[in-house]
Parts: structure tokens; C-alpha cells; sequence
């Protein structure tokens, strides 16, 4: 990714130009070349909360991470919001659909796996992500991030803040960094398998299939 920074910082606007990452600093960050080439998974992170899910199942899990993930959205951003729960109910409808599929696949570990664990194998949805560093003092967050196995989606909240030439120029900029864009709206949120669908077609394989032990989340106590 041409010009990338060392750390891709996420849940927060801003964050300091010299930022190169590790577990003091202050806010949530991946190191910016820990998945290229590769899908970030939701089971390949760490999650600070204030405590452990009390209910440590698969919807328990699920539940949390949601709520954790919406709370590193914008104060006022609420189609984001939507979009991370309409998300979260497509993964659900597609472990559905599949079902047979997986559970056939996981029999061989004697029940020791369900069919709903494999919703922690989906593409990590990173609110306020920066992929680009700033730029003549302009941000270039995207609403959600997601790295799926072709490259970076960068997905923006419509209508934006920004001016339709301005809004040109953020999309000529990450398509210079071969950063896909997407615009979703709020009814496309409420679109279900449709609009989500779309969004994660081009990641192989599908995430029900990607991994052969599914695993949880790791609620590790962390320090940013």
C-alpha cells in the first residue's frame, strides 16, 4: 500500500503523526503489515474491555464485540452503527444458510465445534480506521475498514461530511493506494444478504470455510 503508515490506527479521528505503535499507545491499532496478503479475522485480535462477557457463548461473545465495536464509532454516526449490526445479522444468515455444510465439515472433532463458531472466522470490521495517514492536514478515516483476501475496503457513511469534489478527491487518493471504496447508506444496511453480500464477495474462501479449528475472541486485558 503506497505511502501506508507503520500502525493502522482505528476508533478515534485523530492520533499523533509520530504514533509507531506498540502496547502503550493510547488508543486501539494493528501493525499495518500483520495481514497483508491475508484476511484479518475477528479471532485474530485482542479486545479491551472493562471485563470479561459475563456470558462467555458464541451470541455472548458476538454481543460484545458488537457493542465494542460501536462504541469506537463516531459520537453522531449511526449508519455506521447500522451497518455493524446488519453485518453481524448477515454472518448469522450465511452460518444459516451453510449450516449442513459446516457442521458435516466439523463432525470429525466429535461436537467439539458448532457451526455458529465460525462467525468469529469473518473479515474484522474496524470503525474510524486510518489506512492513509493524513494528508495536508486532512484525515482519511474510513467509516469501516475490513481486509478481506483481495486488498482493503474502505466503506463511508452517505451522505458524508465532505463536499462532492472533496469527496472525488478522498476516492482518487485510495484508489491511487489500491484501496477499494465503497458508499453504503442507511437503507443499504437494512438491505441484508444483498447489500453485505457485495461487500464480501471477493473475499476466498468464504469465511465459513477459511479456517479449520474456529475459534473465540480473545478478551485479553490490553493497554493500547
Amino acid at each position: 500500500m503506497s505511502g501506508s503508515p507503520a500502525i493502522i490506527p482505528f476508533g478515534v479521528d485523530t492520533y499523533p503523526s509520530d504514533a509507531a505503535g506498540g502496547e502503550a499507545m493510547a488508543f486501539p491499532h494493528i501493525p499495518a503489515g500483520a495481514v497483508e496478503g491475508k484476511t484479518l479475522r475477528m479471532n485474530a485480535q485482542r479486545f479491551a474491555l472493562p471485563a470479561l462477557p459475563q456470558d462467555l457463548s458464541v451470541d455472548g461473545q458476538a454481543h460484545a464485540l458488537l457493542a465494542h465495536l460501536c462504541g469506537l464509532c463516531g459520537t453522531w454516526d449511526q449508519t455506521s452503527r447500522a451497518f455493524l449490526a446488519g453485518y453481524f445479522d448477515h454472518l448469522r444468515f450465511v452460518i444459516d444458510e451453510h449450516r449442513p455444510a459446516i457442521e458435516a465439515r466439523l463432525a470429525v472433532f466429535d461436537h467439539l465445534f458448532s457451526a455458529d463458531d465460525t462467525i468469529f472466522s469473518a473479515p474484522m470490521p474496524l470503525p474510524r480506521a486510518h489506512l492513509l495517514p493524513p494528508e495536508d492536514g486532512r484525515g482519511a478515516v474510513a467509516d469501516i475498514a475490513l481486509r478481506i483476501s483481495t486488498g482493503w475496503l474502505a466503506l463511508f457513511a452517505a451522505p458524508g461530511r465532505l463536499m462532492p469534489a472533496q469527496a472525488r478527491a478522498r476516492e482518487q487518493r485510495y484508489e491511487a493506494a489500491g484501496i477499494r471504496t465503497i458508499d453504503f447508506t442507511l437503507a443499504d444496511t437494512k438491505g441484508g444478504p444483498a447489500f453485505f453480500s457485495k461487500v464480501l464477495g471477493d473475499d476466498e474462501p468464504p469465511f465459513w470455510q477459511a479456517e479449520t479449528l474456529p475459534s473465540g475472541l480473545a478478551f485479553t486485558p490490553l493497554r493500547f
